[in-house]
């Protein structure tokens, strides 16, 4: 039977919450911002949701001595942070540029979109359409929360948005996995665990830690570990995927997975990923571009 932990209280967790949500890695590749230009995908790592970014911001806008009347506002971020993003551009270079006075683009990932800031002079020339990666620090352009000093990397075109396990959203509590195996730990002691993609459909690629776990009548368990995060996958036992067809040749330890599925949350337990069909589920492909595409 699935357990529920109480755990701390949610004034408590709304203490700590930020402490586990912000794993961040580095891209791979720098281009010189004077000539900011796209170049060959080269950025391992998995990419963070726009909307934990838009999430986790503390944006700050307001008058320098702290009144309520003055021009320009100001406006800050005050945890800068890196990350990395990957989607499609909704508008071309420039086309705000009276507004932000930067030639800077939309970019959305399908949890959430963000403005691209690229420096005044740049030569970067985005079409609404392309998939594009962008490594960058949070910052604000008069008053619009954004990414700045970027990176532009062109990205797969086809296939999903792969997002690191971590993203599904954090578990209640340690997961109690058989055989004991390391894990990153992406869990707190909290009623009410965070989550930025709760609801939404998206694709995690991560590492099988043990095999598939029975959980009687509610379905199957699965963890998934990319070195930033753990997650669970649920497979529903009404969901119609054919777990007796692939358990023992693709849910065991050690495989390399790629799953699509719906982000929700179960209490006491915390987020998990729910596949929708047998398809959801399939080994990666490390030698493609994207190597979560069907």
């Amino acid at each position: 039977m699935r357990q529920v932990d109480v755990g701390q209280s949610p004034q408590a967790f709304r203490r700590r919450r930020y402490c586990t949500a912000r794993l961040i890695v580095m891209a791979g590749s720098i281009l010189a911002l004077g000539g900011i230009s796209l170049a060959p995908a080269g950025s391992l790592a998995a990419p963070t949701a726009i909307s934990e970014i838009l999430e986790l911001a503390d944006v700050e806008i307001g008058c320098p001595d702290g009144g309520s009347e003055c021009s320009p506002v100001e406006c800050a971020v005050m945890n800068p942070t890196l990350y990395v993003v990957e989607g499609r551009a909704r508008s071309a270079s420039g086309r705000f540029a009276a507004s932000y006075a930067s030639q800077g683009f939309n970019l959305n990932d399908g949890t959430g979109g963000l403005f691209i800031a690229t420096p005044k002079d740049s030569d970067l020339e985005v079409q609404r359409g392309d998939r594009l990666r962008v490594t960058g620090t949070s910052g604000c352009v008069w008053g619009t929360l954004s990414l700045t000093d970027v990176i532009v990397e062109e990205a797969p075109d086809k296939g999903p948005v792969v997002f690191a396990p971590r993203q599904v959203g954090q578990l209640a509590h340690a997961p109690s996995i058989d055989g004991g195996p390391e894990v990153t730990p992406n869990w707190c002691d909290c009623l009410n665990p965070f989550s930025a993609t709760e609801g939404e459909v998206i694709t995690v690629r991560g590492t099988a830690v043990a095999d598939l776990a029975d959980d009687g009548e509610y379905g199957f368990k699965l963890f998934l570990d990319d070195g930033t995060g753990v997650a669970q996958i649920f497979i529903d036992a009404k969901s119609g995927v054919r777990v007796k067809k692939i358990r023992d040749s693709l849910l065991t330890q050690g495989e390399d997975l790629c799953v699509t599925g719906v982000v929700g949350q179960f209490a006491g337990v915390g987020f998990e990923l729910l596949p929708r069909t047998t398809r959801d589920i399939r080994r990666a492909r490390p030698k493609r571009r994207n190597p979560c595409r069907h």
